[in-house]
């Protein structure tokens, strides 16, 4: 009855819901229902706690223990019992407490040894990825070595892990050499003993070392074999291709190479290349997996999304493509694939790039076509901003034949904005064409619309004393009151058509980011009182004056905006950082989006931190987020949460396009009241002048509560960089780089607590 019932749930899980379905310790009764078990490939007798996952794991290489050796991943006494029966029905791994890359540090070689049995047995390796054991993909050279597991093992199963086992054998009286044969003609030959073992496969010989292997079969070659004095790795197979040089130029066949590269197959005369390490890389399109002997060759680069984006001109042929050593990662198209139209929106130019509000400027399109048939009609259209209908601006049709260009001319009046936009243009708006990239079919320039007092019924002049320091990007905020704008009291003023521009020389000059946040009661009559906010650079010494501009809803008009809210996903997003809120409240994923941050996750949480809740979770009963404004010049944000051990806090978030600021009130002090999680690899550096590596391998480190009144702390390196300053109730510095790195304030107060967050270009000092 018990396994009927285990049965039932499965089917039902399975079958009713079509959902993939994985266990662990696989049954027999089960094969029908599940499609993968996690442990069967692990063969047990551990000397460490493998159940609790990086508990008490060897130091050294003899703590792992004979019986593990022997037993567990003895070559001698293995036999994959398992899959000779179920392997082509249900999937297997390693044990989660045995992954591949769990012991590195300790047996590097077992990993190979592991890799191995993989491929014997048309399994697929384990790997935990965010731990300070195993492959973490933070350490570029552990990342760099799960890499050569994936691409050794899992294009390879990916033609036998559904494929029956039909023999399994030892090849050598001393069990050195295995050997398993699948029903689908694949043999897979591999090598454990440290005697260098020769195979023969067709016309050549391979001289496979210790863990080196011979995979052979319909459209399967793969080995790991002695070349030229050294080893090399080579797998080829319908889906990918890999190879290991070993520092020294090898033709493969399909790639020639002094490094590491790896190509996926995307579609027969499609493939992403990714090359891993080396200096020189050349590629024959005639010779990958469904490669053809003529025809063009097109090579893109990619884009964050691993889609094909800009068009890189060179001469490449199906028979040879140097890599350009500047890209990272790129598509290589050829034959049918490039059988389409690829419209791309070239240069895009606004005149005059700045106008008062109403007057016109003339927009110039440049329409390429890098494909190599011809497109029709093709559309453009332009739009202010966003691709939406509501924000169209205009469309023009034009023919564009395979290589051709064309120019499109638009005129636009500016009577319904104000501000600095974006005017975008759009190829193919509608997606009527199938073309070889769709990345390329958008364009924009800026245009700055100053909005003109003299359209404009009510305004007045405010002026900002000169700053001791210069604060560049800074959100300003005033109480104010739009009646002194001079507007009878009759008049309702529209609390969403208030603008406000610099003056300079007596005359308006450029419009700055502004928004109203009207009191409660706020009719635009009797009561018209609230928050001006303004988004200026205010330098230090100078005084900044302004003219603000207010109206009724005629003059409501589509004004610029510097952050934006995506309700459904709870998202603040700016030109320099995105942040995301739970649905209880704890922030996550606060990600740097300057140029060349390439979207890095600066914080994977920023909250309140303290054993009885949680120091990363934030653990209680109620959360509750209220978007107080959404304006263009900043977003306010209030979370209040009831946490366990009886902690209360209600926080409030104010966005600014650079930066945010956090404002917290407990009901008692938490170990740390603003707590951010750093993932990856940085520096650190503290206004106490602290210093230190972030990497997930250490502990306190010499900077935790070493910052007493703590000013600001930073984390960077190369690619982003992030900082935090303290500018409420006196903190010091909470750090501890174990796992995922955890930076944040700590204070005694409850009250007054004022973080500010700041993203930044990537650096090498803080």
């Amino acid at each position: 009855e018990d396994r009927e019932a285990r049965q039932q749930l499965a089917r039902y899980v399975s079958e009713e819901l079509g959902l993939v379905l994985g266990g662990e310790h696989g049954q027999w009764w089960g094969v029908p229902y599940y499609d993968y078990w996690e442990g069967m490939q692990s063969g047990g007798f551990y000397s460490w706690p493998a159940g609790y996952v990086g508990e008490s794991l060897p130091q050294k290489r003899e703590d792992i223990g004979e019986r593990y050796w022997r037993y567990g991943v003895g070559h001698q006494r293995r036999v994959p019992l398992w899959q000779l029966v179920f392997g082509d029905c249900v999937l297997s791994t390693w044990y989660w407490g045995d992954s591949t890359g769990h012991l590195y540090k300790v047996a590097p070689d077992l990993d190979d040894r592991k890799d191995c049995f993989n491929l014997l047995y048309g399994t697929v390796p384990l790997f935990w990825t965010n731990q300070p054991f195993s492959f973490r993909w933070s350490d570029p050279d552990l990342r760099l070595r799960l890499l050569q597991s994936y691409y050794v093992t899992c294009p390879v199963q990916e033609q036998t892990g559904w494929s029956e086992m039909m023999d399994y054998r030892f090849v050598t009286a001393d069990r050195t050499v295995h050997e398993s044969r699948f029903a689908n003609g694949i043999k897979v030959l591999v090598n454990f003993g440290e005697q260098a073992y020769l195979a023969q496969a067709g016309r050549r010989r391979y001289e496979l070392p210790q863990y080196g292997f011979l995979v052979t079969g319909p459209n399967v070659l793969a080995y790991r074999a002695v070349a030229e004095g050294r080893t090399v790795t080579f797998v080829k197979t319908p889906t990918a291709v890999y190879a290991d040089a070993a520092g020294k130029t090898y033709d493969f066949g399909p790639v020639k190479t002094d490094g590491r590269v790896a190509v996926e197959v995307v579609a027969a005369g499609e493939v992403r290349v990714i090359p891993l390490t080396g200096t020189t890389l050349q590629l024959r399109p005639a010779d990958m997996p469904g490669g053809q002997a003529s025809g063009g060759v097109r090579v893109y680069a990619e884009d964050e999304e691993m889609a094909p984006a800009e068009l890189v001109e060179g001469n490449f042929s199906v028979k040879g493509v140097t890599w350009p050593k500047e890209l990272k990662f790129g598509r290589v198209l050829w034959g049918p694939r490039l059988g389409r139209p690829d419209l791309a929106i070239g240069r895009v130019e606004i005149k005059p790039a700045k106008v008062l509000q109403g007057g016109k400027v003339a927009v110039k399109i440049e329409l390429r076509n890098h494909g190599n048939v011809s497109t029709g009609r093709a559309v453009v259209a332009l739009y202010l901003g966003q691709q939406e209908k509501q924000a169209e601006l205009g469309r023009k049709r034009t023919d564009i034949g395979p290589g051709g260009v064309a120019f499109l001319s638009f005129e636009v009046a500016t009577t319904d904005f104000d501000g600095r936009h974006r005017l975008v243009a759009v190829a193919d708006p509608d997606n009527s064409l199938s073309e070889i990239n769709e990345r390329n079919n958008r364009g924009w320039a800026g245009v700055e619309v100053v909005a003109n007092p003299q359209r404009w019924p009510y305004k007045t002049r405010l002026e900002v004393a000169a700053p001791a320091y210069s604060h560049l990007g800074y959100g300003a905020e005033t109480e104010f009151d739009l009646g002194i704008c001079g507007a009878p009291a009759e008049v309702a003023l529209d609390p969403q058509a208030v603008r406000v521009v610099r003056v300079e020389g007596g005359q308006p000059t450029s419009q700055v980011l502004a928004q109203f946040e009207p009191a409660d009661g706020f009719d635009g009559r009797a009561n018209r009182r609230g928050v001006l906010v303004f988004v200026d650079d205010f330098l230090a010494g100078r005084t900044h004056e302004y003219l603000v501009l207010v109206g009724t809803s005629k003059q409501r008009t589509r004004t610029a905006t510097g952050v934006w809210y995506d309700a459904k996903s709870r998202t603040v997003r700016t030109g320099a950082y995105e942040l995301s809120f739970e649905a209880r409240g704890r922030p996550v994923q606060w990600r740097n989006l300057l140029a060349k941050a390439g979207k890095k996750t600066m914080a994977a949480h920023l909250c309140a931190s303290d054993g009885a809740f949680g120091w990363s979770a934030e653990n209680g009963p109620t959360g509750e987020v209220r978007v107080a404004h959404t304006g263009p010049a900043r977003i306010v944000i209030e979370v209040t949460r009831t946490l366990d051990g009886g902690f209360e806090y209600r926080k409030v978030f104010r966005f600014y396009p650079a930066y945010f600021v956090v404002d917290g009130e407990f009901n008692k002090a938490p170990a740390v009241w603003s707590r951010a999680g750093v993932p990856g690899v940085c520096q650190y550096a503290d206004s106490a002048g602290n210093r230190a590596v972030i990497d997930g391998k250490g502990d306190a480190e010499d900077v935790m509560g070493r910052a007493p009144d703590i000013k600001w702390y930073a984390c960077f390196n190369e690619e982003w960089a992030s900082s935090a300053l303290s500018l409420g109730a006196p903190c010091n510095i909470c750090f501890w780089d174990a796992g995922l790195a955890d930076v944040g304030f700590t204070s005694g107060e409850t009250k007054g607590l004022r973080a500010v967050y700041v993203a930044h270009e990537g650096q090498t000092s803080p």
